[in-house]
């Protein structure tokens, strides 16, 4: 379907626009230091790329954002529950049924359940031995192999 069909635009530049906006927006995803403004740029590039896709002829890439605006909204709408949870517990109005969805249910043996998690039986040990300046803890920094 080409741009002409379905719009009367004269030029395909506002496609090829779109197009580069998409990429900027996913370019800017990768620097997003909170998921929330991740999502929320994701579904920005998800509508570009699709606007772009469309009125281009480009299905593969429709498809792929058409399939990709719905699951980051849901998960946007995930998040934001679990953040007016987490606040409403911030402010001693808590319970953790609203959590049960994000949790999986199991059990463990009490205590630590192997010699790497043992760690913290060491704890009063590890603090009271002195160390060297610039020394790496036991167990780090050069190799010890054979």
């Amino acid at each position: 379907m080409r741009c002409s069909d379905v719009l009367l635009c004269g030029s395909k530049s506002w496609v090829e626009a779109a197009g580069y906006l998409a990429s900027l927006l996913v370019f800017a995803t990768f620097c997003m230091k909170t998921m929330l403004q991740l999502r929320i740029t994701a579904i920005l590039s998800n509508v570009a790329f699709i606007a772009y896709a469309f009125f281009d002829g480009l299905y593969p890439i429709l498809i792929l954002h058409s399939v990709l605006l719905p699951l980051n909204a849901v998960r946007t709408v995930q998040m934001l529950r679990v953040r007016r949870i987490v606040e409403q517990a911030s402010k001693g109005k808590f319970t953790t049924e609203p959590l049960c969805p994000f949790m999986i249910a199991g059990s463990s043996p009490a205590g630590p359940s192997n010699k790497s998690m043992a760690w913290h039986s060491r704890l009063p040990e590890i603090l009271s031995t002195p160390r060297k300046k610039d020394a790496a803890p036991e167990g780090h920094g050069k190799f010890q192999g054979g």
